[in-house]
């Protein structure tokens, strides 16, 4: 006799519901009985199982010790069936709605029941990729609930762990070619029993961690949530009996199913909406292994079609195949990015559950980079592609719904984001590492009837914040805040302005080892993005610099040089020390730092919407009067002319001038254009006379060898044969 509903075994339920699933509805439900017989009752079910979820969220953010969880709140619990499926989902982490369901469906396919046991008070952990989730960073805890003998659901719960050891300190190893450098792997693990860690599995995290006290303590914080749930459950079990509880668990995934589908033909105008993504390898010289060091540009087009049936189909035909590098995504990491996507441009107020799923479809080539056939491919930051991946569905999303006249629910999730990492060993012989998650408050992207945010926008998790300076200084040990702050001409142009881009500026404090790694999407070089909307400008890529000469801070320390990033570089540049300061953008680098170096980070700004050249002239100055832009950019993007009154310190709009302006510009732009199929041409004859970029031929080739339909559909576009791009 299994454990499963009934007597069956957990492998007999999934087979159930993969059978009965493929009438299009979950598990087969055709009729949501409980929500016609008694709506209340069962929205009073529904709302007792989620608040479940948000207590032991809310309640073991004071008990995690890393500011990734207890700051910003980068942790997710959740409720799924015997079978795998989410039918509660706490607030936070929510790229990861799908991951803890791929672990359940792993210890159920591969018979844990019968080879390993599933007991009341068993603790499973798992943080490996190739198992179902997005990168190694983020660790999953499960535990079975079960009634009177019957595993009767799992509860789950998500966090991203600062430091997890592997060749480089921090959680993302972007220079980890292979899955044996990415970092400590767990890969479906039962690591407790009794409602108890392992002693073993407490000393491994030890041994395996430059910063071993964070993950533990978030560890065991997580279990404490799942086990506040789990009594949660049984308080709802008692209230409404268990085939209440087992019918409502089904209809509610059924529910969020319907919510989907019926979100999907009243919003989105059905069609395929293709967006394209170039993404740059950059590990010349770098020090990682010989086969991985050189350059290249990976290939990642997306295609979304929406069909009149409300299924959306997610496919990418013409990728190119996975690499010797850090960035290739296993199933769960792109279902986690496009699935956040959907939540956050169709189910940002709607009832998330797993059923959802059944409304999408992902093609994922076999041997590419979205579906590695090598088992050991480096995947520790895939994040730096997804999130790219989460702009450009998230932008075809919106262009459906703008077909359809949604208007103010349009917007292009901010993808421009960067990470500080870093580690080694104190002045004292501690080791210590960090990953510094204030980048998780990203400059917010500008929608049809307003300027985005600054500081207010995260991809993979809805509630946002920078944490306090104080607690990050405290995790980075060895170094101390200069300042934070925003960047004057950082956000994107347009009728509607992108959030402004901020940064970060510190000073090391005699370390013995300190290396600092920085990386973050792939944005501002060749890459996809971030596009500006209807006419709006780009948003520029984010940086990181390094200053290691000692006589910097000294003259900061004496007031010469104000500890700002701007005022900084206007300094060196002005004293003629530009060599000073080792600047690099848009890609993951490594550095190491001494006593009093300065270092810093320039966070990405928010894409703009329309052209700017509409935008108001009184928020122009405005805009100028606050520090966003200056003068010279309100005047040349804008075509704005301002006049400066030094009594009262503040600009103001020349209305005439700023007429004759945005007619010159106008006249110009007419000017500079061209035909399109004037454009075309030039193209084709580059790609027949072979005068492409060593690069782009060498991406073009690979996936045309790849992919049938991608050699099919580019050939037949630019009119060329096979041999003109093959040689």
């Amino acid at each position: 006799m299994g454990i499963g509903w009934n007597g069956k075994s957990l492998r007999e339920m999934l087979d159930e519901y993969e059978a009965k699933s493929e009438s299009g509805y979950y598990y087969g439900i055709e009729e949501l009985k409980l929500r016609e017989d008694d709506f209340f009752k069962y929205e009073r079910f529904y709302y007792r199982l989620l608040n479940a979820t948000l207590e032991a969220r809310e309640r073991v953010k004071f008990a995690c010790a890393s500011p990734g969880t207890r700051e910003l709140g980068e942790l997710l619990f959740l409720v799924h069936a015997p079978e795998g499926e989410a039918a509660a989902i706490s607030l936070g982490l929510m790229a990861h709605v799908t991951v803890v369901e791929n672990v359940i469906k792993t210890i159920i396919r591969e018979n844990y029941e019968e080879t390993v046991g599933i007991r009341d008070g068993d603790i499973f952990v798992d943080n490996d990729p190739y198992t179902g989730g997005a990168h190694p960073a983020d660790s999953r805890l499960i535990v079975p609930v079960f009634h009177e003998g019957e595993l009767i659901c799992w509860v789950g719960s998500i966090s991203h762990e600062l430091e997890i050891g592997g060749g480089t300190p921090g959680s993302f190893n972007p220079f980890a070619v292979e899955s044996f450098t990415c970092g400590e792997r767990i890969s479906v693990e039962r690591v407790g029993e009794k409602n108890q860690f392992y002693p073993w599995f407490i000393r491994r995290l030890r041994r395996n961690s430059r910063a071993p006290d964070l993950w533990i303590l978030d560890e065991r914080a997580k279990l404490s949530g799942c086990l506040i749930i789990k009594e949660r459950i049984k308080e709802i079990i008692e209230e409404f009996g268990v085939d209440y509880f087992k019918q409502a668990l089904r209809e509610l995934i059924e529910e969020g199913r319907r919510d989907m589908e019926a979100r999907i033909k009243r919003q989105l105008v059905p069609g395929k909406y293709r967006i394209p993504h170039f993404c740059p390898v950059l590990y010349k010289g770098e020090g990682v292994p010989p086969h991985a060091d050189r350059d290249y540009i990976i290939h990642l087009p997306l295609e979304i079609e929406i069909t009149p049936e409300a299924k959306i189909i997610f496919s990418y035909e013409g990728a190119s195949r996975w690499g010797w590098h850090s960035f290739n995504m296993y199933p769960g990491a792109l279902e986690s990015a496009l699935w956040l996507s959907l939540i956050e441009t169709l189910l940002y107020d709607g009832r998330v559950t797993s059923g959802g799923k059944l409304q999408t479809e992902l093609i994922r080539p076999i041997g590419s980079i979205t579906n590695p056939d090598y088992p050991y491919a480096g995947d520790g930051i895939p994040w730096v592609i997804l999130t790219g991946e989460i702009s450009m569905s998230s932008l075809a999303i919106y262009l459906a719904q703008f077909a359809r006249g949604y208007i103010e629910e349009c917007i292009e999730i901010g993808a421009n984001w960067a990470s500080l990492e870093g580690g080694g060993i104190t002045r004292f012989g501690t080791s210590f590492g960090f990953t510094n998650f204030e980048f998780s408050a990203c400059a917010q992207g500008a929608r049809p009837i307003e300027d985005g945010l600054v500081a207010a926008a995260a991809p993979w998790m809805p509630e946002t914040d920078t944490g306090n300076a104080e607690i990050w200084e405290i995790v980075l040990n060895t170094a101390s805040y200069l300042y934070r702050g925003v960047i004057r001409n950082s956000c994107g142009h347009g009728k509607f302005i992108g959030g402004p881009a901020w940064g970060s500026l510190w000073v090391s404090w005699k370390p013995t080892v300190f290396t600092i790694v920085a990386s973050g999407s792939f944005s501002g070089m060749i890459s996809y993005q971030p596009f500006g909307l209807m006419g709006g400008y780009p948003a520029p890529s984010w940086s990181f610099f390094i200053i290691r000469n000692p006589e910097i801070f000294e003259k900061i320390s004496n007031g010469e040089i104000y500890p700002g990033i701007v005022e900084l570089f206007e300094h060196t540049k002005n004293k003629g020390l530009d060599e000073e300061i080792e600047v690099r953008k848009g890609f993951a680098n490594s550095r190491m730092a001494q006593d009093r170096s300065i270092f810093g980070i320039i966070y990405g700004g928010g894409v703009g919407y329309g052209d700017p050249i509409e935008r108001d002239p009184e928020k122009v100055a405005e805009d100028v009067n606050n520090g966003i832009i200056t003068e010279e950019v309100a005047k040349n993007v804008y075509g704005v002319v301002l006049e400066y009154d030094e009594s009262k310190g503040v600009y103001s709009v020349n209305p005439d001038e700023t007429v004759e302006m945005r007619s010159k510009i106008r006249e110009n732009r007419k000017k500079r254009g061209r035909p399109v199929k004037e454009w075309w041409m030039e193209e084709r004859k580059k790609i027949k006379e072979g005068k492409l970029p060593p690069y782009a031929i060498e991406m073009y080739k690979e996936c045309i060898e790849f992919s049938e339909k991608f050699r099919d559909e580019f050939t037949k576009f630019w009119q060329i044969s096979e041999k003109d791009i093959m040689g």
